[in-house]
């Protein structure tokens, strides 16, 4: 059967055309100039790619959805690779006569072009790279939560994203987690520590795209801090932006919440979960009676004295003076914006543009500030899931 061409939009203008053979799929661009493609191999079915998008299936039996993907994962290939080959190293011989045995990550195209005397670093930097493995995906989920119940929210968010070929996943937890109850700034810095500790016990040195939900926002922007250039990219969902150099919401809540209250730390949980039958049967008791009700509610029990350690009596990122927590980044961010979520709405989440100086979107799906984490069949085009997965599969490329 004759190829086909499908131009794959890019947008601002900008198209690639991917020629597609009817029975094996779009056609990958070797640096040679030669073609591959992205062929499923093993028992799993998984792509040859290192970087593997896992569909489990044959290209004749993808759906559209999932052929529609795989098209624009090869388009930004064939462009990062024809850019590259076109630079002076790309054309060096001596880079295409080692190639076969770098076999370099897909993000190493990223880099700026460099001269042929360049080229042998960027070759050391490649098999660095393959000996450290690809990016991962460290994630933190809402405030409010136990880890084992974080872990248990963000559950259907990992599937998706391993069942599309996100291999190493990290689902990061509060200070909390790792015995940290201290309060006010000290102690954040020494959250952060353990953040970087829990990542480099498995992923030493290895690039890093980071999610944040909600509260977990907080601690994703913290660690994009620290760590730098091994950031690709942050994703902060459901959460008001954070405002370089002033302190940031969890700190002004955590004075607000010292005054309110568990009547204040109430009132907040049913602003995040108003589908929450648990928390309206108890909205409006008295504080005697909700202090009684705790008490003798251990689900409630257990709920409030993660939000007294999380909210309240809690630790969080030092905002003014010469070396804050929270710095300007130099990599893109996304905002993601739930629709039926009135404490992040869209025009507000466009202010998370300031915290980069790097490309900036935002974007709304479907959902609550915590339905948006469920997976739902059939899923809309608007689902947080297939609008985030693809995109952090493309950046990890």
């Amino acid at each position: 059967m004759a190829t086909y061409d499908v131009a794959v939009d890019f947008g601002e203008c900008s198209k690639e055309t991917v020629t597609v053979d009817p029975e094996l799929g779009p056609r990958v661009l070797n640096l040679d100039g030669s073609y591959t493609y992205m062929a499923m191999d093993g028992p799993q079915r998984r792509t040859v790619s290192r970087t593997a998008f896992n569909f489990g299936k044959p290209w004749v039996d993808m759906n559209p959805t999932e052929r529609e993907i795989l098209l624009s994962i090869v388009a930004k290939k064939n462009r990062r690779m024809s850019e590259y080959s076109n630079s002076p190293a790309g054309n060096a011989a001596f880079c295409r006569e080692y190639y076969d045995k770098v076999k370099f990550n897909w993000y190493d195209l990223k880099k700026p072009e460099f001269s042929v005397d360049q080229a042998a670093t960027f070759l050391n930097d490649a098999y660095t790279t393959i000996a450290q493995g690809g990016p991962i995906l460290v994630c933190f989920y809402s405030g409010g939560y136990s880890h084992a119940d974080g872990q248990k929210l963000l559950k259907d968010f990992v599937g998706f994203a391993t069942d599309h070929g996100i291999e190493d996943v990290l689902v990061l937890g509060f200070p909390d987690e790792y015995g940290i109850v201290g309060e006010g700034h000290a102690w954040w810095r020494i959250y952060v520590n353990k953040l970087v500790q829990e990542i480099n016990k498995t992923c030493k040195d290895r690039k890093v795209i980071i999610y944040g939900h909600s509260r977990g926002c907080c601690s994703a922007m913290s660690l994009a801090t620290r760590l730098g250039d091994r950031v690709l990219k942050v994703y902060v969902v459901a959460c008001s932006p954070i405002e370089l150099g002033k302190p940031t919401d969890w700190e002004v809540m955590s004075a607000d919440f010292k005054k309110s209250g568990d009547a204040g730390l109430l009132k907040f949980l049913c602003d995040l979960q108003p589908e929450n039958a648990v928390l309206k049967s108890i909205a409006g008791l008295t504080p005697k009676q909700l202090a009684k009700q705790i008490d003798n509610s251990p689900m409630l029990n257990r709920l409030f004295r993660i939000m007294r350690v999380q909210y309240k009596d809690a630790t969080f990122p030092l905002m003014v003076g010469p070396d804050p927590d929270i710095k300007k980044l130099d990599v893109p961010i996304m905002a993601i914006a739930p629709k039926d979520d009135p404490g992040s709405p869209l025009e507000r989440l466009k202010l998370w543009r300031g915290c980069t100086s790097d490309k900036f979107r935002v974007v709304q799906v479907a959902g609550g500030h915590v339905e948006c984490l469920k997976a739902s069949k059939p899923m809309e085009d608007d689902h947080l899931f297939k609008i985030v997965i693809p995109d952090i599969v493309e950046h990890m490329l």
